[in-house]
């Protein structure tokens, strides 16, 4: 039996019937993925619009932290998912992967877009619980006997705990800037082996159409000398005709002579 083209091979036009379910399933897979990741890429677009705006909270942080998470995970996922396709190389394999790569683009943008705005201000504080509020209303509504250095005490103690507020969340903050510049790193080395893919797939395409440009080009080549041909053997067949209408002149007018 005659191998496979390689060609044809690698694009994985030919697949045998009982391969067949196994790729439909491979890109059902992919395609789940990429449904998946297509819904936190929305939520990780809306969280990036929270920050630096009054919806910018610590907690709309640390759910945009776990938008940007599941995103990457979901990458790496979808990247092993492509490395073991069974015909990875088929037309409609490579549309889902280049579709995944516009995702994973617009991700790396968006991680880079939320470095810089978390890096540039911090989030909202919460109210304070309502037990200090109460504390407050009550140290306000103290009687003029209270003393200034219980005044001054407690009010050392809420400067002390804003500043210590503060610098949770600038910690938190660093941390999850440094988070999302590994992720930006990551995600873009991932979009960098699915476009290795992706380009090895447009050689193999670019060598075929070479081969059928060449072949097209060979096939007018011969055309061309076909009818160069046709029309040599009509001039010899004309210059034939030609000789032996002259032969038979000379040859009449021999035995014109001879006769008289």
């Amino acid at each position: 039996m005659a191998p496979e083209p390689r060609a044809v091979r690698e694009l994985g036009l030919l697949s045998s019937p009982a391969s067949r379910p196994s790729v439909d399933q491979a890109n059902s897979e992919l395609k789940a993925l990429q449904f998946r990741a297509v819904t936190d890429y929305n939520r990780l677009r809306d969280g990036v619009a929270r920050l630096g705006s009054d919806a910018d909270t610590v907690r709309a942080r640390q759910q945009l932290s776990s938008f940007s998470q599941s995103f990457r995970d979901l990458a790496v996922e979808f990247k092993q998912k492509v490395a073991s396709h069974p015909a990875r190389d088929a037309a409609s394999t490579q549309k889902l992967i280049r579709d995944f790569q516009t995702l994973l683009k617009g991700s790396e943008k968006l991680m880079s877009i939320a470095r810089e705005r978390e890096a540039a201000s911090l989030p909202v504080a919460a109210a304070p619980p309502r037990g200090a509020q109460r504390d407050r209303a009550a140290a306000g509504a103290s009687p003029a006997a209270a003393t200034a250095a219980q005044e001054q005490k407690q009010a050392l103690l809420a400067t002390e705990n804003a500043l210590v507020f503060n610098e949770a969340l600038i910690e938190e903050r660093d941390a999850a800037v440094r988070a999302i510049g590994g992720q930006i790193g990551e995600v873009h080395q991932i979009f960098q082996d699915l476009a290795v893919l992706v380009s090895d797939q447009g050689a193999a395409l670019d060598d075929i159409e070479a081969n059928i440009s060449r072949a097209a080009a060979h096939t007018g080549e011969a055309n061309v000398q076909l009818v160069q041909a046709e029309r040599s053997q009509r001039a010899a067949r004309g210059s034939w005709c030609v000789l032996l209408a002259a032969a038979a002149a000379v040859l009449l007018v021999l035995i014109l002579i001879i006769a008289a």
